[in-house]
């Protein structure tokens, strides 16, 4: 399983592409060679507990890893509003059955953990290549 590194895509905003906030900048986004086949998006958005944004950064390398083994992962943007504390990641899947059973895994359960009580959110869209065109 080969994984790529975009840094182009650092310091960037969302807003045009996934109609997200201009406050939240990308900090790291990773992909697979057939991001492109992606069927479902899946948008998270937390407040951190206990540590800042930057210490965050560092921090998030450490469960990526794990990220990456999900049946059905495809990409994902991490990305920091510094002036709230607040993160967001927006992820591609191959299918909706796979954005819903993130949904529902244990890394989503230590995303809980580490957050502000009741400032996780997510939503899963299907994706629409013909309306979006989305590219990796």
């Amino acid at each position: 399983m080969k994984i790529y590194f975009d840094e182009s895509k650092v310091g960037k905003n969302l807003e045009a592409e996934f109609k997200i906030p201009a406050e939240f900048k990308v900090f790291r986004y990773a992909y697979k060679k057939n991001a492109e086949s992606a069927e479902a998006l899946f948008i998270v958005q937390f407040q951190l507990k206990n540590m800042d944004g930057n210490r965050n950064i560092q921090f998030s390398k450490i469960p990526m890893r794990a990220l990456f083994h999900f049946r059905g992962f495809l990409s994902k943007y991490w990305l920091l509003d510094e002036k709230t504390n607040t993160c967001m990641g927006v992820y591609r899947w191959a299918t909706v059955a796979d954005a819903e059973h993130y949904a529902k895994s244990i890394a989503m359960k230590f995303m809980k953990r580490r957050s502000v009580k009741d400032s996780v959110s997510y939503s899963i869209q299907e994706i629409n290549k013909e309306a979006t065109g989305l590219l990796p």
